[in-house]
């Protein structure tokens, strides 16, 4: 449930939810961006980054080094010639 762009869900519907969001902002943010900073906030935290930190000093999870394979070429072109 997105809530408006002024303003505050209702009491009833705010019953209903079980994590309200809020974003701290000093204006008014446009529900689409409001939308897009969780959406981008999920990626973060479920993706393959580091664990956000849910308290100022909380304890970060270095991730493993990642490991990269063999080049990848969109078409059926030669390596030797992509080098020219």
């Amino acid at each position: 449930m997105l809530g408006p762009e002024r303003g505050a869900l209702s009491a009833g519907m705010l019953e209903r939810c079980r994590h309200v969001v809020q974003i701290p902002a000093r204006f008014c943010v446009n529900l689409s961006v409001a939308g897009a900073l969780a959406m981008y906030d999920r990626v973060l935290t479920l993706g393959r980054y580091a664990p956000r930190q849910m308290r100022a000093g909380g304890p970060v999870e270095a991730l493993p080094d990642h490991v990269h394979g063999a080049p990848q070429f969109r078409t059926a072109r030669r390596k030797s010639e992509t080098s020219d």
